[in-house]
């Protein structure tokens, strides 16, 4: 997990609180990017894009108008930009100020209480959503992909499909997609989500020609492949 969106008013009464949360993700060394640059209050189709290419979004449901029967209204586009996370599957959380009114597209979903007056509980939460979306996300790992001259030879090949999975405790994960990448010493694939306890498997094909596999491996080793018959 490397950036998260962080959806906000433009009002310098939340610039202050936006600030607090960039140093909050920072800590965690995650990069916070935001629709600040393309302006406006509508979400666009740059501020989707980027909320697309984020790796997570955190909201600020800010005090907008005050209400006549009690409570405030908050910003219609940060709602946007969290149904727009979740329509694409991204992990959000909401930071809901005292009194605002939260109904609408997942309402339902969690949230952390917002205090001005008060803001270490909600920051504390938000730390600790942070680390349990990025112990999810797991980890970018590097392996190099072995007999070097079956490397060499696919390294300059087109067309190819490279796949891995993960196995863990003996139950098979969904293949991903992955790019060789030719680098000094050899070639290489960079998989990403890996947790500790697991294995990895990789399976490489030239479309209507050969394809090579590898057996579960260990993700701190090589990665051998041998032709499929």
């Amino acid at each position: 997990m490397r950036t998260i969106f962080l959806a906000y008013a433009y009002r310098e009464s939340d610039h202050a609180l936006a600030a607090q949360v960039e140093r909050l993700l920072a800590s965690h060394n995650v990069r916070a990017v935001s629709g600040k640059a393309v302006g406006g209050e509508a979400i666009t189709d740059e501020v989707k894009a980027r909320i697309e290419k984020s790796d997570g979004l955190v909201a600020l449901l800010t005090r907008r108008d005050e209400l006549a029967g009690g409570g405030w209204t908050t910003h219609p586009w940060v709602k946007d930009e969290i149904v727009h996370a979740r329509a694409h599957d991204k992990p959000a959380i909401a930071l809901l100020e005292t009194d605002v009114q939260h109904g609408g597209a997942y309402g339902e979903n969690e949230y952390i209480p917002l205090d001005r007056a008060d803001l270490a509980e909600a920051l504390l939460r938000l730390s600790e959503t942070l680390g349990e979306w990025k112990r999810k996300a797991g980890r970018t790992i590097k392996v190099q992909i072995l007999p070097d001259d079956l490397a060499a030879q696919l390294s300059g090949a087109n067309g190819l499909v490279c796949r891995y999975r993960f196995v863990e405790g003996g139950t098979l994960h969904e293949w991903k997609t992955a790019d060789l990448i030719p680098e000094t010493g050899g070639a290489f694939l960079y998989l990403r989500g890996v947790q500790d306890d697991h294995l990895v498997q990789v399976e490489i094909e030239r479309p209507q020609q050969n394809s090579w596999f590898s057996v579960a491996t260990s993700q701190h080793l090589p990665i051998n492949l041998r032709a499929r018959q």
